[in-house]
């Protein structure tokens, strides 16, 4: 590294009292920095430096050089880096290979500093084995994810091996997956030891530098036997996995708040499932919309009604007025141990890929508090793909997201209920759209009270088959439309489209119904129930072949494909009509 000695010095930064040089190689480019980054970047320095001084003491932050873009491929040949590489310490300097397209670069440099922190207690001598400063490193950095199932596998055919390298310290070196290792045990080793337990670790190093002697002194257990614990730790880890992946498939369907409602459950043993009572929905609005994908409507929503209901789960909404009264609410809930539902913002998200990049309301379960450093534990959807299947939120980003929150209240499970009830549920939905669009007159309607439905009455049948032929008015509009550019005007990413989004939702809420009728077809045993289940999931994959047409029409612009759609809807517009005059017969 002798060549970026040369490195044009550009601004510095302090904290707690200390000055700390930012560098560029070969020299500095007002083309290639972003100015407000940097700032931004600056401006971090002293988190970053008050998280690593919660675990070990890190008496200053040493000169920082940014490596130009055009200039890394070099840099990590000479020094015979892996080519992965975002950041290394070499004692004096601490080298970084990123700019403002990374979006983990404060994950980067707090793991950067953690090693300046090791070497300035232990003047470089191997007071910890390579791989534990390696592993705390990437768990201050919030990378600590690894492959559980390819790692379970690995340890149960070479655990004594590998536990054999890391208590001699040649992990690093001899092992082909070391940094699966460390990563997973740093996010095991960081979840059950607290801050000051391992800061206390640290300063008695200081006075006394044998590893195991100390780390026995203070964790009052061997470093043997928590390996062994980690070990333990990744097997149940790959165990909920598996459990998982059903519950995976389902939450795909779901919303974020949804998902969220559905993992409250799954954590205090209920089910969940019949709060997707109402998602077989669509109602179209042709007043005063400017766009189709305005007169697509989804205002009926019954979930929390159904939920608290049927499955004895009554959440209450709270407002707090300031993020800080927010945070004192969550930890009076979590220190009880009752995770609570907020309200927050994707870009506040850490794992979510467009972490502070782009805005999107999002709902996340909290389930857990860490005070020592600073942040909350959440799950998601997100989340559960990855092994450790927890998000981590640092305080000060849920502040600044902060919304309203749900607090929940376990009531007396409903297990009286029959599918003549819940049919009564479906179509008084169905029946309430049909009056609402009866040109102000209410519609001579079947009436359904008191969560109760007469079998021997159908007159309702022909009103609930009129709500979904209603389906083919959609296809008459995109019929008489020569293009759809106002749904596709201003938006770059087809994704966002608010059409194709709608369509999403129309799709999801088939699956979403098929979820919850599959839920009563095991309950009552009924297979016809089952039956009904398919064929709404089919039609759910109709709604999703039309949005991939629609994605290629915008792309196209081909009447052909146009024509094709509306082709499309008309047929799912009958076959849906068609099936709910079946309603009566799978549920009696």
């Amino acid at each position: 590294m002798e060549k970026v000695k040369e490195a044009r010095r550009y601004f510095e930064t302090s904290s707690e009292n200390q000055i700390t040089e930012i560098f560029f190689y070969p020299e500095y480019y007002s083309s290639e920095w972003d100015t407000e980054w940097l700032e931004q970047f600056r401006a971090y320095l002293p988190s970053s430096f008050a998280l690593i001084n919660r675990y070990i003491e890190l008496k200053n932050i040493p000169p920082i050089i940014f490596i130009s873009l055009n200039f890394r491929q070099a840099f990590i040949a000479e020094n015979s880096l892996p080519h992965w590489i975002k950041g290394i310490f070499d004692g004096v300097n601490i080298y970084l290979l990123i700019d403002h397209d990374c979006p983990r670069w404060r994950e980067i440099i707090n793991h950067e500093l953690f090693h300046v922190a090791v070497f300035q207690i232990s003047k470089n001598q191997p007071v910890i084995p390579v791989w534990l400063n390696e592993a705390m490193a990437y768990y201050l950095g919030h990378n600590t994810s690894f492959q559980c199932k390819q790692l379970c596998h690995l340890l149960r055919t070479n655990y004594e091996s590998i536990k054999n390298l890391m208590l001699t310290d040649q992990l690093m070196n001899k092992h082909e997956n070391s940094y699966d290792i460390v990563r997973s045990f740093g996010g095991f080793f960081g979840e059950i030891y607290p801050a000051a337990l391992i800061r206390i670790f640290f300063n008695e190093l200081t006075l006394q530098p044998n590893f195991k002697l100390v780390f026995e002194k203070v964790f009052q257990k061997k470093i043997e036997d928590a390996i062994d614990e980690w070990y333990c730790w990744i097997q149940v880890i790959n165990n909920k996995s598996k459990k998982n992946n059903k519950i995976i498939d389902q939450l795909g369907f779901l919303n974020s708040f949804e998902t969220a409602l559905a993992i409250l459950a799954i954590i205090v043993k209920r089910d969940y499932q019949l709060m997707l009572i109402n998602s077989w929905n669509i109602d179209l609005d042709f007043h005063n919309r400017a766009t189709l994908s305005e007169k697509i409507d989804f205002s009926f929503d019954d979930t929390l009604k159904a939920l608290a209901y049927y499955h004895g789960i009554h959440l209450t909404v709270i407002k707090p007025f300031s993020g800080e009264t927010a945070l004192e609410f969550l930890r009076s809930e979590l220190i009880n141990y009752r995770p609570v539902i907020i309200s927050t913002d994707t870009y506040w998200c850490p794992w979510y890929i467009d972490y502070q990049s782009r805005h999107c309301p999002h709902y996340c379960l909290v389930n857990g508090i860490n005070e020592s450093a600073q942040y909350l534990t959440c799950i998601d959807k997100e989340t559960l793909k990855t092994e450790q299947q927890v998000g981590v939120m640092p305080f000060s980003n849920y502040e600044k997201s902060f919304g309203e929150i749900y607090k929940y209240e376990l009531l007396p499970e409903n297990d009286f209920y029959q599918p003549e009830e819940v049919l009564g549920e479906i179509c008084k939905r169905f029946i309430t759209n049909i009056e609402k669009h009866a040109n102000g007159k209410r519609a001579q309607t079947t009436q359904v009270e008191d969560r109760t439905f007469t079998s021997k009455k159908f007159s309702w049948k022909l009103q609930i088959q009129f709500n979904f032929k209603r389906i083919s008015d959609l296809a008459n509009i995109l019929d008489e439309s020569k293009s759809l550019g106002e749904e596709w005007a201003g938006y770059s990413n087809v994704n966002e489209v608010p059409l194709l989004k709608k369509l999403t939702v129309i799709s999801n809420g088939r699956y979403k119904f098929a979820i919850e009728l599959n839920y009563l077809a095991e309950r009552f045993n009924k297979e016809k129930i089952a039956e009904f289940a398919k064929e709404i999931s089919n039609i759910g994959d109709d709604w999703q072949q039309v949005k991939l047409l629609l994605v290629q029409y915008f792309q196209k612009q081909s009447k052909d494909l146009l024509d094709n759609v509306v082709g499309q809807i008309r047929q799912i517009a009958e076959r849906e009509a068609n099936l709910s005059l079946l309603l009566d017969e799978i549920f009696f």
